[in-house]
Order: C-alpha cells, then sequence, then structure tokens
C-alpha cells in the first residue's frame, strides 16, 4: 500500500467537479452510502502457474486489501444545502518492512474521514452554486510508510461570476506529516530532513467546455521532500482535464 500518492488525494478533487456530479443527483434527496466492502485478492500462487511471457496473475508475497466506505450524501436544492460526509478504511495483509522492529509484517492500513458543507447559496434557482467547506483526516502506520498523517482544510466558490456558474475558486491548506521511524532512520544517517510539509494552495478552475476543465494553481510548499532539507517551494501548475 502505497500512501505517497494516496494522502491527499481522496476528495481534493470534489472542489473541482464533484458539484457538478452532484448536481445531477435527485434534488431534495437523503442519499446514504451504504457500506461497502471491496476484496481484491492476489493470493500466492499453489501452482506457480505463468504464461511465457512471466506475467503472474497471483505474484508471490501479495496478499489481501480489503476496501470498506460508508457516508451520507445530500443534494443541495431550493431549500437545503449540500452536505456530505464519507469514511473509510483500508487495510493490505500484505507484508511489508516494519521500520520499528526491522521484519516483514502485515497489517498496513490507511483510515480517512472528509466533510463538505455549503456555507451559502446566493442563487435558490441555481442551488448547486455557492460558498463550500470542507475538510480532510487520513492516517495510516507510521511504522510502514514514510508519510503517516494529512490534513486538509479547503474552502471553495463555485459560480465565481455571473457569467461564469460553472468555474471553481478553491483554497487549500494542508499538512502532511514524516513518520519519525523514517526521519530518524534518515538522521541516523547523517541527512537532514523535514518533519513535516505543511502547504497552501489556490486554484482557479475554468469550465472551458462540456466535460474540459483548465485549472491553474499557485502553491507554497514548506518541505516539499523529507530529505534533503531543501527550500521552500513556491510551484505554478497548468492542468487540463476531460471527463467523457
Amino acid at each position: 500500500m502505497t500512501q505517497q500518492h494516496t494522502l491527499g488525494r481522496i476528495g481534493t478533487g470534489d472542489a473541482a467537479c464533484g458539484v457538478d456530479r452532484l448536481a445531477r443527483t435527485r434534488r431534495g434527496r437523503l442519499r446514504y452510502v451504504v457500506p461497502v466492502l471491496v476484496v481484491l485478492v492476489s493470493a500466492r500462487s499453489v501452482c506457480r502457474a505463468q504464461d511465457p511471457t512471466g506475467f503472474r496473475f497471483r505474484p508471490d508475497g501479495n496478499g489481501v486489501l480489503l476496501i470498506s466506505e460508508a457516508g451520507c450524501q445530500r443534494p443541495s436544492n431550493r431549500t437545503a444545502r449540500q452536505v456530505w460526509i464519507r469514511a473509510g478504511y483500508m487495510r493490505n495483509s500484505t507484508r511489508y518492512p516494519n521500520r520499528a522492529t526491522g521484519r516483514q509484517e502485515s497489517g498496513n492500513y490507511c483510515a480517512y474521514v472528509l466533510m463538505d458543507y455549503q456555507l451559502r447559496m446566493p442563487d435558490p434557482a441555481s442551488p448547486a452554486r455557492g460558498l463550500f467547506l470542507g475538510g480532510t483526516a487520513m492516517t495510516v502506520p507510521s511504522r510502514f510508510t514514510p508519510y503517516d498523517r494529512y490534513y486538509e482544510a479547503r474552502l471553495y466558490q463555485r459560480g465565481t461570476f455571473p457569467s461564469r456558474p460553472t468555474d471553481v475558486l478553491t483554497f487549500i491548506a494542508s499538512y502532511r506529516g514524516h513518520s519519525r521511524y523514517f526521519t530518524d532512520s534518515l538522521v541516523a544517517q547523517g541527512k537532514s530532513v523535514w518533519r513535516n510539509s505543511p502547504s497552501l494552495t489556490g486554484t482557479y478552475t475554468v469550465h472551458a467546455a462540456r466535460g474540459n476543465y483548465l485549472s491553474l494553481s499557485l502553491g507554497y510548499v514548506r518541505g516539499p521532500a523529507m530529505s534533503p532539507c531543501v527550500n521552500d517551494a513556491l510551484t505554478f501548475t497548468a492542468n487540463w482535464s476531460l471527463y467523457l
């Protein structure tokens, strides 16, 4: 279970396109997401059968990944504002190096919760527009994963101007924690480290055409890498997304 790219990714895209999906749901209905358990099995092969290319359908050493998520979603309408709460838990039985004991062990997991709420609805005729506030908290075991915590607060406005009802302006403040087992090991090797990495990001997403979005982001990151201890970074990103 690689958390370097997972942490912070779940839910941050909601500001840009999640409200679009929300607007297409039935108005005025409260939707509950029933807990779902997804089992992805890649157990050790008994027969160790391989095709001529060497591709394995059951790679040796891989275990079971369990994914469970539940939530409650109320779409915005003329009389009610959006509420979206979801939480999940993932557990991987594959053995990973335990930095605390030095042994290969199972027990890697990720737990997360995300919440979004519509603060303002300026035009009841267009309930999906308005000001939204959201938050994210994620954690993984520090003995297995170098990036063990992620917290995010987001504020986003959908419909920034009357002439741009589907554009989105987003501000995100985030905090990423680094595992003490990994940082202490690097320090023992004489390397410099960042123990955590806070960041601030502002993004304007232009709805250029149906299914086409252009996002322009300016961000500040303190401690952009765990090691070495490099200077803070100011980043600019342009991203074009196509949804079919």
